[in-house]
Formats: C-alpha cells, sequence, structure tokens
C-alpha cells in the first residue's frame, strides 16, 4: 500500500506531502509578494530568511488568500501597463470567490 501523505524529495529522502505543499506556498508567497521600489532595494537574504520564519505563523488558508490578493494586485498592474501600452484596449483576468478565472475583454471605445 502506497502513503500517499509522503512524498520522497530528489535526494531520495521522505516528506509529509502537506509540509511540502506548505512550503512551497511560502516560497510562493514570497515570489509574488508586491514590495515597493524602497523594499527591494533593502531586501537582503537574511530579511527573506525572517520572512519566512514568520510566515510560518500564518494559518494556510490566510496564506492562500494573500497570495491571491498580491496575484490580483501584480495583474492589475500588468493589466494598467498594457492598457496604456496598447491605446485603451485591456483584457483583464478576474478571480470569482470560486478562484475560477474568467478572462474578459475591455476596451474604451
Amino acid at each position: 500500500m502506497v502513503d500517499t501523505n509522503r512524498t520522497i524529495r530528489r535526494d531520495g529522502s521522505h516528506l509529509d506531502a502537506s509540509k511540502e505543499v506548505r512550503s512551497l506556498l511560502e516560497f510562493l508567497y514570497l515570489d509574488v509578494k508586491v514590495r515597493s521600489p524602497a523594499e527591494i532595494q533593502d531586501l537582503t537574504d537574511q530579511k527573506l530568511v525572517q520572512e519566512r520564519v514568520d510566515l510560518a505563523l500564518i494559518p494556510t488558508d490566510k496564506l492562500i488568500k494573500d497570495i491571491r490578493s498580491s496575484i490580483e494586485i501584480l495583474l492589475s498592474i500588468k493589466n494598467d501597463n498594457t492598457n496604456t501600452a496598447n491605446g485603451g484596449h485591456m483584457e483583464t483576468l478576474m478571480m470569482n470567490d470560486d478562484s475560477v478565472a474568467d478572462r474578459t475583454s475591455m476596451s474604451n471605445s
């Protein structure tokens, strides 16, 4: 019988699948977190490690909501830039409460 709660790492060691998913969510959050130019300039490896330690205290459902929020902000920024670049035509990605993405095309006619 296969234990579906354990996964094998590349180095051959085992890791609880839920812990691995949690760890990957933490890395994803740090990758998509929206930061000001000043925050980016002051960012060090030590600060990233501390942020990762702090993330361990955040419930997983809140972490997922924060990831979603950051992605929506990044998409909004991208769409603002796209709208400016292509003369008023903008394509947006709208997220509903079920996290299903609906692609909507909007244009300024």
